[in-house]
């Protein structure tokens, strides 16, 4: 269970990390103008570091991955493996603009 547990906690870091930046994005955008909301694909770069949260859920996977190997309980495994694919969505997906 350590690992499943290890892993839904990294994964619920990384889950909260990128709302954080999520919403940090959806804050600029309700600040910018006419011009910069058209063009605001290049502003969102600057927070292209949200990526780099990518690396904690691999970690998470890989951790439910090892889970699986020590056949830990299957309802902890599958929890982690949903919050580990869910902080993967969460990075990946433009959350922000569910915030507007």
């Amino acid at each position: 269970m350590k690992y499943s547990l290890s892993s839904i906690l990294l994964s619920l870091m990384v889950i909260f990390g990128a709302i954080r930046v999520n919403n940090l994005i959806a804050q600029a955008y309700l600040k910018a103008t006419g011009k910069t909301k058209a063009l605001f694909g290049l502003t969102e770069l600057m927070y292209a570091y949200k990526y780099y949260f990518l690396i904690g859920s691999l970690a998470a996977g890989i951790l439910v991955w090892h889970a699986s190997l020590k056949k830990e309980k299957l309802k902890w495994r599958i929890t982690a493996g949903l919050f580990a694919l869910v902080s993967i969505l969460a990075v990946v997906l433009k959350i922000w603009t569910w915030f507007v």
